[in-house]
């Protein structure tokens, strides 16, 4: 029996499926150096059930689909229960829609969007660090922490801008060196 209309169904109904593969490796460098070096390779994609007459695609990246993602981690122990730790990490871009042109209107520019997530983002990367140290009390652990990410302050690709014509891209938007303070309490 075929279902109802009932005017309220999306004619460009999808059906996503992703699929990937992890790895993890932990090191123990020596008996205060330990690091890991973990990968993650992603596919996500949506696949359009119906589509209109004319239509280019029924596949497309889901807005989420971020290929490959690596991380490195080292961290070292110090004494009197400080540690100083860092990590670095590698990260392909997500799907966007481009801009592929504009049309002039009395009030400014309208974009016309091209093929839906037909465009990547560039490759981001950053370099984290962290130093916290610890405190014991009966069956409480209290641990402060200096945490700096982005250290040297890349600007990774979270949105891109374009001029105020859409003519050309202006450049990326994401976040800078961003320090934190911050106290973990354990019991």
């Amino acid at each position: 029996v075929p279902p109802l209309d009932d005017g309220m169904s999306n004619p460009f109904d999808s059906v996503s499926r992703s699929m990937g593969l992890e790895a993890l490796v932990r090191v123990r460098l020596g008996r205060k150096l330990y690091g890991w070096i973990a990968y993650t390779l992603t596919h996500a994609e949506l696949i359009l059930q119906q589509v209109p007459p004319g239509f280019d695609y029924t596949r497309r990246p889901s807005d989420y689909d971020q290929r490959h993602n690596l991380v490195a981690l080292a961290s070292y122990v110090l004494p009197k229960h400080w540690r100083i730790g860092g990590r670095f990490r590698l990260v392909s871009g997500l799907p966007y829609t481009p801009v592929v042109g504009s049309v002039a209107l009395p009030g400014g520019y309208q974009p016309v969007f091209g093929t839906r997530n037909a465009a990547r983002l560039p490759l981001s990367h950053q370099l984290d660090l962290r130093v916290d140290k610890q405190w014991y009390r009966d069956r409480v652990s209290v641990t402060a922490y200096v945490d700096v990410q982005n250290i040297y302050n890349r600007v990774n690709p979270e949105l891109v801008l374009y001029a105020a014509d859409f003519r050309s891209e202006a450049g990326y938007v994401g976040l800078p060196i961003l320090p934190s303070l911050g106290v973990r309490l354990d019991w």
